[in-house]
């Protein structure tokens, strides 16, 4: 059972009026012009407008709970016939695809590293990771000094997202706060040969990943 599945009857009360980030995943999407995966899914926040764009999406999580949230939500909007969902952790799904998309959860697995490994095996030619983490300065002095958000970011992340990862198999907590170089070693020592920059916002770092 994932500690999701207890608030998955909650979760959309916080998260599913957000929005603002949407036309930069509709972006991506489109320049990727073929099947899409999300990893930590959660309730198909993300998933729904894509599938009602035409798009064939997956969503996985390793939570039965949101997963029904999801598949529930997008069949009642008629696009369930372009939608698949798999129960698993982000090294154990199956498929193939052309845009992979880990929203802020790759900081939260215990191997990202081989998260990020699995999503490049799991790429069609030419596919694309894109990676969302929260926003962080290379460096922590440098992070505290400069980042008005590390102090609130750095509490989170040691009451949440660290004992998350070190909970788990592996267990490298990296950590809400890891920064752009680091965030790059691992998918450098996942193999991948390109990994850049591709936005940012004040709240959140929007990376992308090739083969």
């Amino acid at each position: 059972m994932s500690d999701y599945d207890s608030i998955a009857p909650f979760y959309d009360i916080e998260h599913a009026q957000f929005d603002e980030d949407l036309d930069m995943y509709r972006n991506f999407a489109e320049l990727s012009g073929g099947k899409i995966l999300e990893l930590a899914c959660g309730s198909g926040r993300l998933l729904l407008p894509l599938a009602r764009d035409g798009f064939q999406v997956m969503g996985v999580d390793t939570s039965v709970a949101m997963l029904k949230l999801a598949e529930h939500a997008l069949a009642e909007a008629g696009v369930g016939g372009r939608t698949q969902f798999e129960v698993a952790s982000a090294t154990g799904y199956t498929g193939r695809f052309d845009l992979i998309c880990f929203f802020d959860c790759l900081h939260d697995m215990g191997d990202p590293v081989g998260a990020a490994r699995h999503a490049r095996e799991h790429l069609a030619p030419g596919g694309t990771v894109l990676l969302v983490e929260p926003f962080a300065l290379d460096g922590r002095p440098r992070n505290i000094a400069e980042n008005p958000m590390a102090a609130m970011m750095y509490v989170a992340s040691a009451s949440i997202c660290t004992p998350n990862s070190l909970s788990q198999e592996v267990g490298l907590a990296l950590g809400a706060q890891a920064g752009e170089a680091r965030l790059r070693k691992v998918f450098e020592d996942a193999g991948f040969t390109h990994f850049r920059r591709a936005a940012q916002t004040p709240m959140n770092l929007i990376l992308e990943a090739r083969a």
